[in-house]
């Protein structure tokens, strides 16, 4: 069941979100500085979630950027749920919804370790920029053109 996050669920979204990063490999020392720059992040912007069995199982979050475009600020599926289909259920759903608000683009910044995921929504790579934390890491940006139906 995919819907709107609330606020007494942010830690658990934050712990679990800590977890799948984790799954790509990234020592303690990048988690606490990348979970530092994260205090409010879950409570700032529209968020969506999709729930199995009772529990969170992955999220979302959408920001509007103020130029007629929304910034895909996070997603996430538990690690103990990947390859089920939930990436691409949220990701759906993050497209639709901005669709929805007649958005003409998503901006998507990337961990590289999500690159083949994005890829399969056809996004252009806009940019890539030095991680600060990983020596010789890029962070793709990608933007997904949001096209309408006639």
């Amino acid at each position: 069941m995919l819907r709107p996050g609330t606020r007494p669920e942010a830690d658990a979204l934050r712990a679990m979100a800590a977890r799948s990063k984790q799954v790509w490999g990234y020592d303690d020392v990048y988690m606490r500085d990348w979970l530092s720059e994260w205090v409010d992040w879950l409570t700032d912007f529209a968020r969506f979630d999709v729930e199995q069995e009772g529990s969170p199982a992955g999220f979302y979050a959408l920001d509007d950027l103020g130029d007629g475009s929304a910034e895909l600020w996070a997603l996430f599926v538990d690690p103990t749920r990947l390859r089920r289909g939930l990436g691409r259920l949220l990701m759906q759903d993050a497209v639709a919804r901005a669709k929805r608000r007649k958005f003409d683009a998503l901006l998507i910044h990337a961990d590289p370790n999500a690159v083949g995921f994005y890829q399969a929504w056809q996004v252009m790579l806009l940019d890539e920029t030095p991680c600060p934390r990983v020596t010789g890491q890029l962070l793709p940006t990608f933007r997904l053109p949001l096209t309408y139906g006639t």
